[in-house]
């Protein structure tokens, strides 16, 4: 099952001030967290339930 990942308007901007190599690396880390939203490491955001956060 895939999931769709949404990148909020403020995160574009951010990836799009980064460079071509860089954008492509974040890129397929985005790209894996629709096939697998809850990687080996995640761990729940204290304080905002049902978010989490991923290195």
């Amino acid at each position: 099952m895939n999931y769709r990942v949404l990148i909020s308007e403020t995160a574009q901007k951010f990836l799009s001030s980064l460079t071509s190599k860089s954008r492509g690396i974040i890129g397929r880390k985005i790209d894996d967290l629709a096939g697998n939203p809850r990687p080996h490491g995640y761990e729940p955001i204290k304080g905002a339930s049902g978010y989490y956060r991923i290195r």
